[in-house]
C-alpha cells in the first residue's frame, strides 16, 4: 500500500533555478527492516551544479556530513536531521571545480552490513522537503595542516528544488 504524505500547511518559497537538483518530485519512504532502528528507509539522489565561477569545497568525511535535510513546518524550514553542519573530521574534503557537476544521494536508515544512518521519522505536520548542503567558497589550512572552510555559499547555491516522500507499507 502506497500512501502520500502531502498533508502540507501553505506552501514553502521556492529557490528558482536551484543549483541543487534531485532526481525526482517524490521518493519512497519504506518502515526500516533493521531492529536497532525504528524509522524508515529512503534514497534522495541529486545533482549539484557548480555555478559560482570557482572552486567548492565539501567535507566528504563526518559521514557526508555535507547534506542536510529540511522540512517546512509552520512557514519556515526545520532541520529533520543532523546538526548545523559536522565536526571538520580530517583533509577529506572535496573541490568542485566551476561549471562541474557532482552527483551524490542522501541516504536514510541502515546498510545490509547493519550500518544504520541518520533517522527520518514521517512529520505530522508537512510534506515539502529539501536537502541542504553545507559547502563552503574557500579551504584553508591551520599552522597544524588542519583544513579550515571559508565562508559557507549563498543560501540559494546550495537547497534543492522541493520535494515529498510516498509511504510504502
Amino acid at each position: 500500500m502506497v500512501a502520500a504524505a502531502s498533508a502540507c500547511k501553505g506552501t514553502a518559497p521556492e529557490v528558482q533555478d536551484p543549483a541543487i537538483v534531485t532526481d525526482g518530485k517524490s521518493f519512497q519512504l519504506t518502515r526500516s527492516g533493521h531492529s536497532s532502528y525504528d524509522g524508515y528507509d529512503a534514497k534522495v539522489p541529486h545533482t549539484f551544479t557548480n555555478r559560482t565561477g570557482a572552486n567548492v569545497y565539501i567535507d566528504e568525511g563526518c559521514s557526508g556530513g555535507h547534506i542536510a535535510i529540511d522540512v517546512y513546518e509552520g512557514g519556515e524550514w526545520v532541520r529533520v536531521n543532523r546538526g548545523e553542519g559536522c565536526w571538520i573530521s580530517d583533509k577529506s574534503f572535496r573541490a568542485i571545480e566551476p561549471g562541474a557537476v557532482y552527483h551524490d544521494t542522501l541516504f536514510f536508515g541502515c546498510t545490509s552490513g547493519g550500518s544504520c544512518g541518520p533517522r527520518l521519522t514521517l512529520p505530522s505536520a508537512s510534506t515539502q522537503f529539501r536537502i541542504k548542503w553545507w559547502a563552503w567558497s574557500s579551504l584553508d589550512e591551520d599552522q597544524y595542516g588542519n583544513p579550515i572552510p571559508g565562508d559557507p555559499l549563498p543560501l540559494e547555491e546550495r537547497v534543492s528544488n522541493h520535494f515529498t516522500f510516498e509511504v510504502v507499507e
